[in-house]
């Protein structure tokens, strides 16, 4: 699946369980773990809105930016040579943002 097409999945209005895994470290994903709605989508960034306030996240590079079969969407940072690493996952849940 391309950038294009995962960035067209991510649609104002619907939730994802999203894990910072810069945050979470050693304390483990449940320590980084919010739950939050798309506000908006552009071709450069995505907006949530999530229980600590509101987001704005830039889209990294296509090859850094992958969707498993169960739509978790995964981020990966790293520049300049360094091997990308694990930034973000957002996994989507029901519409109505319950489990």
């Amino acid at each position: 699946m391309t950038l294009a097409d995962i960035k067209r999945r991510m649609a104002p209005g619907q939730w994802y369980d999203i894990t910072n895994h810069t945050i979470a470290g050693e304390s483990g994903p449940d320590a980084a773990t919010v739950r939050a709605k798309v506000r908006w989508t552009r071709a450069g960034s995505f907006d949530l809105i999530h229980p600590l306030g509101e987001s704005k996240i830039y889209w990294p590079r296509a090859s850094q930016v992958s969707i498993d079969e169960r739509g978790v969407i995964e981020l990966r940072c790293g520049s300049d040579g360094k091997a990308a690493v694990r930034w973000l996952t957002l996994a989507p849940v029901r519409a109505d943002g319950q489990s």
